[in-house]
């Protein structure tokens, strides 16, 4: 029950919101934000781990990096999960079979940084991925059902025109 009166609140929040643009989504200075934290709390080997390897000072400084390449290597779907109007949960076969979703790209690129046999290079843009998709997957209509986010994107669209 607290859940639930708890999205209600959220979902509310939102819907007050919503004809604000800057709502739809966090824009550059919010995964900024995201890598700043990130960068806070990494242990100080692991920076200069991070520096030396990849020659990144902050990860703030790449956190918008996968926004900039989306369009190019065509990976929009990358940036977001939807699960269906009825489920109360993810289900990776109903909802993300093809794996192009950020769920599963979180997964994919966490096995890429960790691997030693990858080019430093595919590291690098790994950790650059993980660093945005992190981000994504915390701001407003990432992640969820995609009926209420298409209702609401609709309702903002009539709204504002």
């Amino acid at each position: 029950m607290f859940v639930r009166n708890y999205i209600g609140i959220i979902v509310g929040f939102l819907v007050f919101l919503w004809p604000r643009p800057d709502v739809l989504a966090w824009g550059p200075e919010g995964h900024r934000i995201v890598g700043e934290i990130a960068q806070w709390h990494l242990a100080p080997e692991v920076q200069r781990k991070i520096e030396t390897d990849f020659n990144i000072k902050n990860l703030a400084d790449v956190s918008n990096w996968a926004d900039h390449v989306k369009d190019a290597r065509h990976q929009g779907k990358w940036h977001f999960t939807n699960i269906e109007k009825t489920a109360r949960d993810y289900d990776r076969e109903r909802d993300c079979a093809d794996g192009e979703c950020v769920t599963e790209i979180i997964v994919k690129y966490e096995g890429v940084l960790k691997d030693a046999s990858a080019s430093a290079q595919e590291r690098k843009e790994a950790l650059m991925y993980l660093v945005h998709f992190v981000g994504d997957v915390h701001q407003p209509l990432h992640l969820g059902n995609k009926t209420q986010v298409w209702e609401l994107s609709q309702e903002h669209h009539s709204c504002c025109k």
